[in-house]
Order: structure tokens, then sequence, then C-alpha cells
């Protein structure tokens, strides 16, 4: 279901719990990234009114580098930073806690 088909009165009734593992790799993620401040960067959509938060969608949309069929093999992970407006990718590993593989240049 998409979030445009949940009727608006019951939005607020959504949950989404994850664990404290779920939000380690969180972590690590942004902090691979060098996104050290998520939590704040968290804050700003919601000081945002609708029409920025679509602009900012749109932005975000505009700014995605490209993208890959649904059932391709991928080694990245990537993370938009509303903030700055920017895309960050990060080596999958990261995501699973494995360490990660240097490729030689």
């Amino acid at each position: 279901m998409q979030t445009e088909e949940i009727p608006e009165a019951r939005r607020d009734a959504i949950d989404l719990e994850i664990d404290q593992h779920g939000i380690a790799k969180y972590e690590r993620l942004r902090e691979h990234a060098g996104l050290f401040a998520h939590a704040d960067s968290h804050c700003l959509p919601e000081t945002w009114t609708e029409q920025q938060r679509h602009h900012a969608v749109a932005l975000a949309i505009q700014r995605m580098p490209g993208v890959v069929p649904v059932e391709a093999q991928i080694n990245q992970v990537a993370l938009y930073d509303p903030e700055a407006a920017q895309w960050h990718f990060v080596p999958i590993e990261v995501f699973f806690g494995e360490p990660v593989r240097k490729v030689n240049a």
C-alpha cells in the first residue's frame, strides 16, 4: 500500500518499530557516509511546509545519479542528506557489518 492510499485520518496510526540492531546499522551507514549530525537532519523536514517537502522530494529525485533494475546486484547503499541536498553512497558491506573491501585503483 502506498502512502497516498492510506486515509489521512489513519496516517498517524502507522507504527514503525526498529530494534536496536536496526538502529545500530542505520547509524553505522550514516557515519560511513560522513553524516554524523543525522539526528538534526531528521528534524528538519518536520519544520517544512508541504510545498517545501514536495520541492525537497523533487530535488532528491532530480539529483539521483542513476537507477538500476530491481533485480540488479548492488554493492552500495544510497543515503540522501536533505540539508545538503546530496546523495551519499556507502559500500553495502557496512550495512551487513562486514569488513569493507578495498578496491585497487
